[in-house]
């Protein structure tokens, strides 16, 4: 073969690999999407940030997640937070 012949192979083969994996990434992040996305961030960012686990869950973000996934019904177990947190959390998700 010459080098003409071995550069378009070459060439074709890297293009048809990208269409493929671009392909597979596309699907990969609708199927593995997160669920709940605004409302966490809004959640995060209305946590005072300390990360300190009085709550009982891992950081913030921890305590967030669980309450986007209704894994929780009290909204008062971020101390540092107080009533201020608590009517932040009532807030975003619209919770009386």
């Amino acid at each position: 073969m010459s080098n003409i012949t071995i550069i378009i192979t070459a060439v074709i083969l890297m293009g048809a690999l990208g269409i493929l994996f671009g392909l597979v990434l596309a699907f990969a992040s609708k199927k593995f999407a997160v669920v709940g996305g605004e409302k966490l961030k809004k959640l995060e960012e209305a946590m005072p940030g300390y990360n300190c686990g009085a709550c009982g869950y891992p950081g913030c973000a921890g305590y967030a997640e669980a309450l986007v996934n209704n894994e929780i019904k009290d909204f008062d177990l971020c101390k540092p937070g107080r009533q201020e947190v608590i009517d932040k959390i009532t807030k975003i998700l619209a919770k009386e």
